[in-house]
């Protein structure tokens, strides 16, 4: 199953949302193990290879969000609005996700960029998505264009640099530094 890029800290403090999937006793039976790693715990279905699916799926719409959220942000900072208000409305708002509620505020406002996980892990994670999505009969166009700014990132430095650096990348600036 793929690592999900938000497994080192979850990990740590076991507050992972868990995907499972596979015969329901045997599910019960582990319930325990799955719930020190996390309190959600999901199944997905009957069928191996579901909890899989679910998990490719979380991971392309948080890239997908991450990198659409860059471009806002900046759009934002060059339009003169506060980083800090902007977030609070989005937050508010519409355009809630996961990079406005936790990758913005705990790793780029305060520019620590230290959210835990590296271009080439979203990178692999996006890959295995398409391809999943691809072999359902869906065209993944959005996804297709996350993976492109993601690889227009690793082939200008950032590929072993946390993620959160995606805004760096959006601003034009290199991996060099």
């Amino acid at each position: 199953m793929p690592r999900s890029v938000a497994a080192p800290a979850g990990a740590a403090a076991g507050t992972l949302a868990i995907m499972v999937s596979g015969d329901r006793e045997t599910i019960a039976a582990l319930d325990p193990v799955f719930r020190s790693w996390g309190s959600t715990v999901v199944v997905a279905g009957d069928e191996p290879g579901a909890a899989q699916i679910m998990k490719l799926t979380n991971n392309i719409l948080f890239a997908v969000s991450l990198v659409a959220t860059a471009e806002a942000m900046t759009m934002a900072e060059r339009g003169g609005i506060d980083a800090d208000a902007m977030l609070e409305v989005l937050n508010n708002g519409t355009g809630r996700n996961f990079a406005t509620s936790r990758v913005f505020p705990d790793a780029i406002v305060p520019e620590s960029y230290a959210f835990g996980a590296t271009f080439d892990i979203l990178i692999k994670d996006v890959e295995l998505a398409i391809e999943q999505g691809e072999a359902l009969g869906v065209p993944m166009w959005v996804c297709q264009a996350a993976r492109l700014v993601l690889l227009h990132g690793k082939f200008n430095g950032f590929g072993q640099r946390d993620l959160s650096r995606i805004v760096q990348l959006v601003e034009g600036r290199t991996g060099d530094g």
